[in-house]
């Protein structure tokens, strides 16, 4: 690997760019499930309530 530093610099840049951009979508996508989650929770506990 003869890569030029600053080429060097400027792919790690870019992958780390691109992984930042992945793990954002990524969390964006767990907090969508977290809400239906806490949702479906509570639609359980209301019910479970007036069970009991």
């Amino acid at each position: 690997m003869n890569e030029d530093p600053g080429e060097t610099l400027d792919r790690l840049v870019r992958e780390l760019a691109d992984a930042i951009g992945e793990a954002e979508v990524v969390m964006g996508e767990a907090m969508d499930v977290a809400r239906a989650v806490a949702g479906d929770a509570e639609t359980d506990t209301g019910g479970a309530t007036s069970g009991s």
